[in-house]
């Protein structure tokens, strides 16, 4: 080496100065995050998305950045992981987590959905554009199952007992059909635009807005039964282990009848438009479409109270021990989903689809909510 190179620094291939951050120890593990392991097989322990590299007893590990959670293992951003959103094990089911809070997915998008209904391992809607009832897996997979086609104007729909059951409002008909290897059939016919129905182990239960009447007819067939007559325009119909309760847009009412038979009675009037009802063992719950209010009333007598105000256009509405939900139809350019959960005050708002959405009718199960945009025709799920 000439005296022109003794200063020089270092090179490497190429000629330029390694500037490469030194590997680790690989014969004195330091027992660090960079130098980790056996002596003579030490590693840098590697960071993870929500997690920090960590060296304890010679072995690898991962701590939880501050903004993280540690979730079956896992340190995640409980604000925007969807299947611990909010909190571990909080699966959003395909929608987004935002805040903390999952939002809706898509499940399946139609022409015009009218009526749903869900059990443990499928979504059951009617479509009014094709006329059509459809089934489809929750989980995927297999694509949609017609379970009846060519119906007038398919509306309700309820599932019990691995069988379904819906209205044709045009064609004044209840209907059935296994939920597997279909086959639809006919319980009643000759109704005056059957608009909702309900079901429980002996019979099928709905309300016929044109002539003002409630009926029930037995699973097994026969002459329909009329538990009400001279009703001011039954919307909707909600039933309990002893009694039938509906809405009544005509005059304001909302009533109820035993299922056995007996003088219908009046559970609140000078009520504003009501339409969607539902009941749980204390209470019979309804919406007030014309002056946007959610009102309840004790099933065992008493007068109505009001539980929300200022909403826009309410149209179906819910219940189970998470609480009490319900659609509505527009608030302003947008319609909302909203949740009352048990012993709050005040309702929240947890679902605002995109503009120019119409969510209609609801349904319930064990972890999430089923919602149906009129507008559009899609039918939502929201985790709860």
């Amino acid at each position: 080496m000439d005296d022109a190179s003794a200063g020089a620094p270092d090179l490497w291939m190429g000629g330029a100065p390694d500037l490469r951050p030194p590997g680790p120890d690989l014969a004195t593990c330091l027992g660090t995050a960079a130098s980790c392991g056996a002596p003579g097989a030490c590693v840098a322990c590697p960071d993870d998305l929500n997690a920090t590299g960590t060296c304890a007893d010679g072995a690898c590990g991962l701590a939880c950045k501050p903004d993280a959670t540690m979730c079956a293992g896992r340190c995640v951003d409980l604000m925007i992981d969807q299947r611990n959103c909010g909190g571990c094990n909080h699966d959003c089911f395909g929608g987004g987590c935002n805040a903390g809070a999952c939002q809706p997915s898509v499940l399946t998008e139609t022409l015009r959905c009218e009526g749903v209904a869900v059990d443990d391992s499928n979504l059951y809607f009617t479509d009014v554009g094709d006329g059509s009832v459809y089934r489809r897996p929750l989980a995927g997979g297999v694509g949609l199952v017609t379970v009846a086609p060519k119906q007038g104007e398919p509306s309700a729909v309820v599932v019990r007992a691995a069988t379904l059951y819906w209205t044709d409002a045009a064609g004044g008909t209840i209907n059935w059909s296994p939920v597997q290897n279909p086959q639809p059939a006919m319980l009643a016919t000759g109704q005056a635009r059957p608009n909702d129905l309900a079901v429980d182990d002996a019979a099928v239960y709905w309300v016929n807005s044109d002539d003002g009447t409630v009926r029930k007819v037995a699973l097994g067939g026969g002459q329909p039964v009329t538990l009400a007559s001279g009703q001011a325009a039954p919307v909707r119909i909600a039933i309990d282990g002893v009694n039938v309760y509906w809405t009544n847009q005509g005059d304001g009412t909302v009533m109820q009848a035993p299922k056995a038979g007996g003088q219908p009675v009046t559970v609140a009037s000078g009520q504003a438009r009501p339409y969607g009802v539902t009941v749980d063992a204390t209470s019979v719950y309804w919406v007030n479409d014309g002056d946007g209010t959610v009102c309840k009333a004790p099933i065992g007598g008493g007068g109505p109270t009001t539980l929300a105000q200022g909403q826009s256009h309410p149209h179906s509405i819910a219940v189970d021990g998470t609480g009490l939900y319900w659609t509505n139809l527009a608030d302003g350019h947008r319609g909302t989903v909203a949740r009352l959960a048990p012993n709050a005050i005040a309702p929240t708002v947890i679902a605002a689809p995109p503009p120019d959405t119409a969510p209609a009718g609801i349904a319930l199960d064990t972890g999430s909510i089923y919602f149906v945009d009129h507008a559009s025709g899609i039918v939502w799920r929201l985790a709860k």
